[in-house]
C-alpha cells in the first residue's frame, strides 16, 4: 500500500507519496478533469526517484512544462526561468503582429526555443543564467539534431528574451551582457549539421514550364496573372 507524504516545504499543488520506495505525484492541473498521478523520474531516467529532494524538483518541472504547454498567463514576480518564459511570450503575442493585426509565426518560433530553455532549467533562478546555461541549452539543441542556422536563430531569440526582460528592469544588465559574449555556432567549427542548401530548379522543369505556358491561349495567359 502507497504511503502518502504531503509537501510542507514548497506550493507544490498536489501531494507528492511513496509508492513501492519510489516517489510519485498525486495532483489535478489546470486544464484537467482528474486527479492524476505522475511517477516523478529525473530527465533520462527509467523508474521514479528514490530521493525526496529529487521528487520535488522533478513535480517543478512537469509543473512548469504544463503550464507552459497549456499558454497559462504569467501572474506574479518573475523569480524563475519559466517565469520569464512565460512573462516573454505574452509580451511577443502582442507585439509580433502582421498589417492586419494577425500574429506571425514569430511567436511560435520563439515557443520552440523555450520549450527547450525550460526542459533544461524547469526550475532555475533568473539571475543565475549566464553564458554556460545558454551553452547547455544550445547543446540541448545540437542533440535534438537541429542545424546550425537555426540553433543560431533560437539562441538569438533566448538573448532578445532577456534584452527585453532588461528594458522591464527584471534582470540585470550584467546578465545580458554575459549572454551577450556567446558566438553564435561557425561552419565547420560545431557537431551541429548544416542546412541543406537550396540548389537552382533544373533546366529541364523550366523547360517544361516555359512550353506549357507557350502552349495556352493568349486569353487564358492573361488570367494566369490576375
Amino acid at each position: 500500500m502507497a504511503r502518502h507524504n504531503p509537501i510542507k516545504t514548497t506550493s507544490l499543488p498536489g501531494t507528492i507519496y511513496l509508492n513501492k520506495n519510489r516517489y510519485w505525484w498525486k495532483v489535478k492541473l489546470h486544464g484537467e478533469s482528474t486527479i492524476k498521478a505522475r511517477p516523478l523520474k529525473p530527465v533520462g531516467a527509467c523508474y521514479a526517484t528514490t530521493d525526496y529532494a529529487v521528487a520535488v524538483e522533478c513535480a517543478k518541472q512537469l509543473l512548469q512544462q504544463h503550464l507552459f504547454k497549456q499558454r497559462i498567463p504569467h501572474q506574479g514576480d518573475i523569480k524563475i526561468i519559466p517565469d520569464l518564459v512565460r512573462a516573454y511570450m505574452d509580451f511577443a503575442k502582442e507585439y509580433y503582429v502582421g498589417p492586419d493585426g494577425k500574429p506571425t509565426r514569430e511567436p511560435l518560433d520563439i515557443k520552440y526555443a523555450m520549450a527547450v530553455l525550460i526542459d533544461c532549467f524547469p526550475s532555475l533562478p533568473v539571475e543565475e543564467f549566464g553564458p554556460l546555461r545558454l551553452k547547455e541549452v544550445r547543446e540541448a539543441m545540437i542533440e535534438m539534431n537541429w542545424c546550425r542556422n537555426l540553433i543560431n536563430r533560437r539562441i538569438s531569440m533566448i538573448r532578445r528574451m532577456f534584452k527585453w526582460a532588461v528594458s522591464e528592469q527584471i534582470v540585470s544588465p550584467m546578465i545580458l551582457h554575459g549572454l551577450q559574449s556567446v558566438a553564435g555556432l561557425r561552419r565547420g567549427r560545431t557537431r551541429a549539421k548544416e542546412s541543406k542548401r537550396v540548389l537552382p530548379v533544373d533546366e529541364l522543369h523550366v523547360n517544361a514550364v516555359s512550353g506549357t505556358l507557350i502552349s495556352i491561349p493568349f486569353q487564358e495567359k492573361q488570367f494566369l496573372f490576375y
